[in-house]
């Protein structure tokens, strides 16, 4: 958004406030490095699909993703620009 990085935290406060932040822990980062490789995911698509579960999501909202797919019989990728 070019923004500068102290409109950008301004931008971001109130969001910290309202959605549950998901650390980046040990368990998280195996998990997330687990399923990279098992669905040929990068890193950090790994990783935010690790704090997904770790959120105990049914679905994830993610455009760089294959919408419809399953990972682990728990979580469906939705991209909401696919339709």
């Amino acid at each position: 958004m070019q923004m500068p990085w102290d409109a950008t935290l301004a931008f971001l406060q109130p969001f910290e406030l309202l959605l549950a932040v998901i650390p980046l822990t040990l368990p998280v980062h195996r998990q997330g490095l687990r399923l990279a490789q098992r669905y040929q995911l990068s890193i950090f698509d790994g990783m935010i699909v690790a704090a997904a579960f770790s959120s105990e999501c049914s679905i994830l909202l993610f455009e760089h993703m294959q919408d419809g797919l399953v990972i682990d019989d728990r979580l469906t990728i939705r991209n909401p620009f696919a339709y």
